[in-house]
């Protein structure tokens, strides 16, 4: 999978050990490199869903479809199709995408849905 960043402070958050411990913490620091070691290691945006823990869902943020992949409780991806005319739908097309953001995963109370467009995130989109 190619793997790309929407933002320079984005790449250099997610880049550096260092600089994603200050901005996630450490668990979820660990968590990110995973997953983003993951990403860049399986053919299509499918084969995520085979590894262990991870949760994929689809949804719009600024007028844009994306899909969030879970890296732990605290944190999930946010990612892109880079060739517009793949349909992030397909997750079997889908052979590159750009990291877009970082969202914080709130701790929901009973009944609470979470709403992406609420959240803040650490990158552009």
């Amino acid at each position: 999978m190619n793997v790309w960043f929407g933002s320079r402070e984005l790449a250099r958050t997610c880049g550096s050990d260092r600089a994603r411990v200050s901005a996630y913490g450490k668990e979820s620091a660990r968590l990110i490199r995973v997953r983003l070691g993951q990403l860049r290691g399986v053919v299509n945006l499918a084969k995520m869903r085979e590894f262990a823990a991870v949760r994929l869902r689809s949804g719009v943020i600024a007028q844009r479809t994306v899909v969030f992949i879970s890296a732990g409780h605290k944190v999930e991806l946010v990612v892109q199709g880079a060739d517009d005319s793949v349909k992030l739908a397909d997750e079997a097309t889908v052979t590159s995408v750009i990291v877009v953001g970082v969202l914080p995963v709130g701790l929901k109370r009973p009944g609470q849905h979470s709403d992406a467009s609420s959240l803040e995130y650490k990158g552009s989109l």
